[in-house]
């Protein structure tokens, strides 16, 4: 299996983090958690530049989904029914 070497921790090349939220302020909040929880899991520690860049990253993407990734006529629901 290949790795990769981050200089913090290694970890398979293959591994994901995977979660659906809603299209919500409280599922991109959770989003934000969930992944600075996972990221000081592979090895990142909280309060870090690197750990603190994603966090940002991840907050922004998620918020900017929430705020404009509707769909005209479509409900607030992200995914199929």
């Amino acid at each position: 299996m290949t790795t990769l070497s981050t200089g913090v921790a290694s970890f398979p090349a293959a591994a994901a983090f995977t979660l659906r939220n809603s299209a919500t302020s409280r599922g991109a909040r959770l989003a934000r958690r969930l992944a600075s929880y996972q990221l000081d899991r592979w090895g990142w520690p909280y309060r870090t530049p690197v750990h603190d860049a994603v966090e940002l990253i991840v907050s922004e993407l998620a918020g900017n989904a929430v705020t404009h990734g509707r769909v005209p006529g479509t409900t607030r629901s992200c995914g199929p029914s």
